[in-house]
């Protein structure tokens, strides 16, 4: 024998393949139809993979296989005759990835005494004409996971019999015919029953665990299943010591509650589950039922849950008299409570959620409201925040927060993703969605403050410095308003005492505060200085060195001799100028000129001087003449020159800055600056298309004294 078989290319049948491996080896079945004469009997530990093995084959979550399509499927196919057509009889078996169809009775089944380990997964179990698709009787630490089981006349999937510690997960079952329940599980103890999908059954219960006599075994954990669509119960609890957490029952239609605790058994958690919609108009749905007729489980709670419309009440508790139930903190379908009449029984429901808890399918669940302080000089802030969804069928495909869309392939049960923002200064409400494989939605909401707690920056004026004349009390002042930034618009400032405002002889502090939007505040001071004074004007006395040039494109020829008469001084004592001939000519003309000006001294630097010298400090004064800023300008009309027409009178006015500098100590306590204009006439060969340039070569000035001046 060998480790590993390949049918039918090694032999020609599964059951050969399974016959001739050695135990613990793998049986590797090709696609194709495969129609067993008698039931696949497995009585060593073994390996059976078809070709779709770990293939997810639920319809629900987008599967890529094809029910009967012998290019891809292993189906082995029972013709209708087979009672069984997998026994398994065998520890650590496990049968991966096959079609499984047309038996009258249990298609993958394993009978008594006890089985350990077995594995049924990935598997496509359907058309069981009389029986269940898949029972297991008594098997320990088994996983019956990934399988879609469909069209059956009993039960999909049924574990019992001496049973335990078994695990039923990740399955979808749907087209259930059965009397009892599409999963349905009895005899047996210590399962874990999650993530089935459950719809389209059509006599009886959803999940059934535990039956008659069955109240003291211990049930386990139904968790995260959903189930729809179901003529009778949608979940149906017969043992002891049992959570029932997470689940979402919707569309059931039973004469008992969409969860519905039987019988007499103890310890009983419903928790975390989404209730809703179940019953017909006239029925007797209850969303929750515990205990019939004279049954009464003992020691239930429940908590955490959403139970909302359902046809008959929320919640029936088959007992009247102390203790009451506790049913705590579950959401009944509005802020104010349970609708009247809803709840039947001793029951505390005292406090309730006032907002849906998020456990219905798909749940998407926001953070907390975000409040933050804004990001340091801007109008906003870059938030980052986690965002978590979860779906209990095949996943979920999409989160969507204030229209930024993330994509999931293929779906994921649990999601959680972390986006980060610029908010503007204020509030922002983010709405995320969800949206699972099956195309349910969930919704959830958040928002998102951004308070701007960064003060604006004020810069006041400098010092304000005015005089009055002697006797008199003060003057209106007006100055600057100062300067405001800020990391948001519409901040503003406000100054006390006010620009314009009457301010008194001697100096007022200014206090000027910015306000912005927020309410954020910044102040600033200067002080308005109002001092009794006599006007002052320097008397300065500036020589500069001015310069003209002149540039003009002429092509004329050069006389062979001058006129002996042009050889003498003019009548106006103008030396002889000529129009040289040649292709350019350039003038320079070169003169001084001396102006003596009277410059007014503001206020301020009065007030200096008379505070430098009250104060027996030594004053120090200097002129400066900035001849590269001077400016010229012709100022008039061009003239030619009399009895030489060849030149011409030119009118310039030039203008020169000057800079005053008062030094108290050698310390700059004054600056003025002025504007010295002089009037030239130039006389210079200007023909057309002459360019003509002025400017102060180089100057001097000199402060002579001070003078008082009137108004």
């Amino acid at each position: 024998m060998a480790t590993e078989v390949y049918v039918p290319t090694d032999y020609p049948t599964i059951q050969e393949g399974i016959d001739n491996v050695d135990p613990g080896g793998t049986v590797y079945v090709e696609a194709g139809l495969y129609t067993p004469a008698a039931s696949i009997t497995i009585t060593k530990p073994v390996t059976i993979l078809g070709p779709q093995a770990d293939v997810d084959p639920r319809p629900i979550c987008s599967t890529t296989r094809i029910p009967g399509d012998p290019t891809t499927e292993a189906i082995v196919d029972g013709g209708g005759a087979l009672s069984n057509i997998f026994i398994i009889q065998a520890d650590d078996v496990t049968i991966n990835g096959f079609e499984v169809r047309n038996g009258n009775g249990d298609l993958i089944y394993s009978p008594v005494p006890i089985k350990f380990r077995p594995i049924v997964s990935y598997n496509i179990v359907h058309n069981s004409l009389t029986d269940e698709g898949i029972q297991l009787r008594a098997i320990r630490d088994g996983l019956i996971t990934y399988n879609h089981v469909y069209d059956t006349a009993g039960d999909a999937i049924n574990v019992c019999c001496g049973s335990t510690n078994n695990t039923i997960s990740y399955n979808e079952v749907n087209n259930i015919r059965s009397g009892n329940a599409a999963l349905y599980f009895y005899e047996a103890s210590d399962f874990i029953i999650e993530q089935n999908i459950v719809h389209d059954v059509r006599i009886n219960d959803g999940i059934k665990l535990g039956d008659s006599g069955d109240d003291n075994l211990t049930g386990g954990v139904i968790r995260n299943n959903i189930v729809y669509d179901v003529a009778q119960d949608g979940i149906t609890l017969r043992m002891s010591n049992t959570l029932i957490d997470g689940n979402e029952i919707y569309n059931t239609r039973s004469d008992n509650g969409a969860i519905y605790i039987d019988g007499r058994p103890d310890s009983i958690s419903i928790t975390n589950n989404c209730v809703r919609d179940n019953g017909e108009p006239g029925g007797l749905t209850y969303g929750v039922r515990i205990g019939k007729d004279g049954n009464l489980p003992t020691n239930v709670l429940v908590t955490g849950n959403n139970i909302f419309n359902n046809i008959a009440g929320e919640l029936f508790y088959n007992s009247s008299i102390p203790p009451a139930l506790d049913a705590e903190d579950n959401w009944w379908g509005d802020a104010s409570g349970p609708p009247p009449g809803s709840i039947v029984g001793n029951v505390d429901y005292f406090p309730f959620l006032t907002e849906p808890a998020q456990v219905c399918n798909p749940n998407i669940l926001c953070p907390d409201d975000i409040i933050v302080s804004n990001d340091p000089g801007q109008c906003s802030a870059v938030v980052s925040y986690e965002v978590t969804a979860r779906s209990n069928d095949c996943g979920i495909v999409e989160i969507t927060c204030n229209g930024n869309t993330q994509t999931f392939f293929p779906p994921q049960q649990e999601v959680t993703i972390t986006e980060e923002k610029t908010f503007i200064v204020g509030t922002t409400d983010v709405t995320c969605t969800t949206t699972n494989a099956s195309g349910d939605q969930g919704e959830c909401s958040f928002s998102v403050t951004v308070n701007d707690t960064e003060p604006p920056v004020i810069t006041c004026p400098a010092d304000v410095v005015v005089g009055v004349g002697p006797g008199e009390p003060g003057t209106i002042v007006n100055f600057p308003n100062p300067t405001v930034t800020d990391n948001c618009q519409g901040a503003t400032a406000d100054c006390t005492p006010s620009s314009g405002d009457f301010f008194p002889v001697g100096t007022t502090p200014v206090t000027c505060t910015a306000t912005d939007a927020s309410g954020n505040k910044s102040q600033c001071t200067f002080s308005v200085r109002v001092a009794q004074i006599n006007q002052l004007s320097a008397d300065v006395l500036v020589r500069i060195t001015n310069e003209v040039d002149v540039t003009a494109p002429i092509t004329l020829e050069l006389p062979t001799e001058l006129p002996s008469d042009q050889l003498t001084f003019t009548q106006n004592n103008v030396p002889p100028s000529y129009c040289i001939n040649a292709n350019k000519v350039y003038d320079w003309i070169v003169f001084c000129s001396t102006e003596r000006v009277t410059i007014p001294l503001p206020d301020e630097c009065i007030v200096a001087i008379l505070d430098c010298q009250n104060a027996g400090q030594t004053i120090t004064k200097t002129c400066r003449v900035l001849s590269d800023e001077s400016t010229f300008d012709i100022v008039g009309t061009i003239q030619p020159f009399p009895q030489q027409p060849e030149l011409s009178i030119v009118p310039i006015e030039i203008s020169v800055p000057i800079i005053l500098t008062y030094r108290c100590n050698n310390e700059c306590i004054c600056t003025v600056e002025a504007i010295v204009t002089t009037h030239d006439e130039v006389i210079v060969c200007y023909p057309e298309d002459t360019s003509f340039e002025a400017r102060v070569r180089d100057g001097s000035c000199r402060i002579i004294r001070e003078i008082e001046t009137m108004d």
